[in-house]
């Protein structure tokens, strides 16, 4: 359970850091 929720963190980080980026 903590690893999905830390494998879920770091998708979500990532796609905040794409969103950025193509901004």
């Amino acid at each position: 359970m903590l690893l999905q929720l830390s494998f879920n963190m770091k998708y979500f980080i990532s796609k905040m850091v794409v969103y950025e980026v193509l901004q």
